[in-house]
């Protein structure tokens, strides 16, 4: 709203500094020749309109689309990246002999759900995502598949650093994700 009304004081503005110029100039007015620059202009301003009001209504198309399961995927990440806060904290105070406290409370259904919506995402969704989210998630699943190859191959590589890499993987995509939501729900300010 602000935009408009700036662009309107500005527009009014510049047409008077014009009208005036052209009176201080002495230039003669032809009224068809001005009727037809007004009705020009008008087609211009009305096909900017149009072309605007087309722009929003795909972003809102798109949003519709994608809006359950980007917000369900959403809810998803933040559920396992919980649960992998959890489990690194209760690794470091293990390795640390501070205060054992008892195992969180089995989350591997949460992995394993979010596994299962990722590749709903890249085999189901993929064509009504937009495409920096698909390379997201897919660089995502490779760094993951990478992380969990070097937890096996890694004799004595705390289960800590495990759980960290994971976290850190899981929260990188969580802010990508969070950033696109808000892009296609129209709240990115």
């Amino acid at each position: 709203m602000l935009k408009v009304f700036l662009g309107f004081i500005v527009g009014l503005f510049t047409g008077f500094v014009l009208f005036v110029s052209c009176l201080m100039l002495g230039v003669k007015f032809d009224v068809p020749a001005i009727t037809n620059i007004v009705i020009a202009t008008a087609t211009v301003i009305a096909t900017f309109i149009h072309y605007n009001s087309i722009q929003q209504q795909k972003i809102q198309r798109t949003w519709d689309m994608n809006k359950e399961h980007l917000l369900n995927l959403s809810r998803i990440f933040r559920e396992a990246n919980e649960f992998t806060r959890e489990m690194a904290d209760h690794e470091f105070d293990r390795i640390q002999g501070i205060n054992q406290r008892a195992s969180p409370v089995s989350g591997v259904d949460k992995w394993q759900y979010l596994s299962e919506s990722l590749v709903d995402s890249l085999g189901v969704f993929a064509p009504i995502l937009p495409d920096s989210l698909i390379k997201d998630i897919d660089a995502y699943k490779k760094k993951s598949d990478q992380i969990n190859k070097s937890w096996g191959q890694t004799a004595g590589q705390p289960l800590f650093d495990i759980y960290e890499q994971h976290y850190e993987n899981q929260k990188a995509l969580s802010v990508t994700l969070a950033r696109q939501i808000r892009r296609l729900s129209g709240t990115n300010t």
